[in-house]
């Protein structure tokens, strides 16, 4: 499996605390007694627990300890976990674009794991910084192209924007630079401030990756909480997808869009250029996933599907995505099944989605 988007996680051992891995986020005590509260209520949590303590042969209640005793050799710790999972090549969304990617992650991940490593690049805190800074709409986006030209010279195997957290999906089609300017006027905080001249930018970032042949990922669909959720249903894209930008990019709508599964699994059926992606839900949503891989799979083409983990923080996350979409695919398969699908339909489909469609956007494209 290429795990075409996750983050990355501590070069270094740290305690692993299973309500850490929650979509509340926060540093205040108010925050921080939600996640202690709420995870063991989890369904997913226990799930992540028991298949924890199965793996690492204790008990439930002791995941933490033995946890603890194998990532005393770190790097063996967190190769056992990707072996285990089939995570055979990683593609770090790291946050933001880096020039020296290639020494800040590429390298020290590729030594701990083992495995290729990838990375893609983020434009929006750009935009953010220059906002905050006091640049004028021109700037901005003359600064998001040639940040993202920088980042294709520099070897990223793709972009990818939380344009989602910002100021939504509802990209316009037709904004002008003096409505860009316009919009930066206002005392909104400044992720939810100038959506026209974020609107612009955003289509300029697709230009760039348009002509270096770099596939540009979405947020869509659910998230941490300081998403506002409404903003993210994938169908706000359609606008945009019908641009000269927005059609000439290749544009990957990660996280499988939950809940509008269909709404993206529609996009990617209708549009030769969108491809749907399926992490996230793995992890705060794995009871369902069989079903939503159904879902998708009844509307998206083979060769437009990829999967990924979304893990962070601790490698865990990824080793659980990565085996509850393994099981879920299992369960998927045998409803395919029942249905008249037949086995080798099924044997390529796997392959393409869990390797060969991402190994296509991500791998091939980029350069010798």
């Amino acid at each position: 499996m290429i795990d075409d988007h996750c983050h990355t996680f501590g070069l270094n051992a740290q305690p692993l605390d299973l309500a850490d891995i929650s979509l509340c986020v926060g540093d205040s005590p108010p925050a921080v007694a939600r996640r202690k509260q709420a995870g063991p209520l989890r369904a997913g949590q226990e799930l992540m627990r028991r298949r924890l303590a199965t793996y690492l042969k204790c008990a439930p209640e002791e995941v933490e300890a033995a946890r603890a005793e194998a990532a005393r050799d770190w790097p063996a710790h967190v190769r056992a976990l990707l072996a285990d999972a089939d995570i055979d090549e990683l593609v770090f969304d790291i946050g933001s674009i880096d020039a020296d990617a290639e020494a800040s992650v590429v390298g020290p991940y590729t030594a701990l794991t083992g495995r290729p490593v990838h990375w893609l690049a983020r434009f929006d805190p750009l935009v953010d910084r220059l906002i905050a800074a006091g640049a004028d709409a021109g700037t901005i986006v003359a600064e998001v192209e040639e940040h993202c030209e920088r980042a294709a010279r520099a070897g990223c195997a793709g972009f990818k924007t939380i344009a989602a957290y910002r100021t939504g999906l509802a990209v316009r089609a037709d904004v002008t630079l003096d409505e860009a300017q316009r919009s930066l006027a206002g005392d909104e905080p400044v992720r939810r401030r100038g959506k026209a001249c974020r609107d612009l930018a955003l289509r300029r970032a697709l230009g760039v990756a348009a002509r270096h042949d770099l596939p540009v990922q979405f947020h869509t669909g659910f998230g941490d909480s300081d998403l506002r959720l409404s903003g993210s249903n994938p169908l706000l894209l359609e606008d945009l997808l019908h641009t000269e930008e927005g059609t000439a990019a290749t544009v990957v709508l990660i996280h499988g869009g939950f809940p509008w599964t269909e709404e993206l699994g529609y996009l990617a059926l209708s549009r030769p250029n969108v491809y749907a992606e399926l992490s996230l839900s793995n992890l705060f949503a794995p009871l369902t996933l069989a079903d939503r891989i159904v879902r998708l799979l009844d509307l998206v083409p083979a060769d437009r599907l990829t999967i990924g983990t979304d893990g962070h923080g601790q490698p865990e996350t990824l080793w659980f995505a990565a085996c509850a979409v393994r099981d879920a695919w299992q369960q998927a398969e045998e409803t395919m099944t029942a249905a008249g699908i037949g086995a080798e339909w099924l044997a390529r489909t796997r392959e393409r989605a869990f390797d060969g469609n991402a190994r296509e956007l991500y791998v091939r494209r980029q350069p010798a």
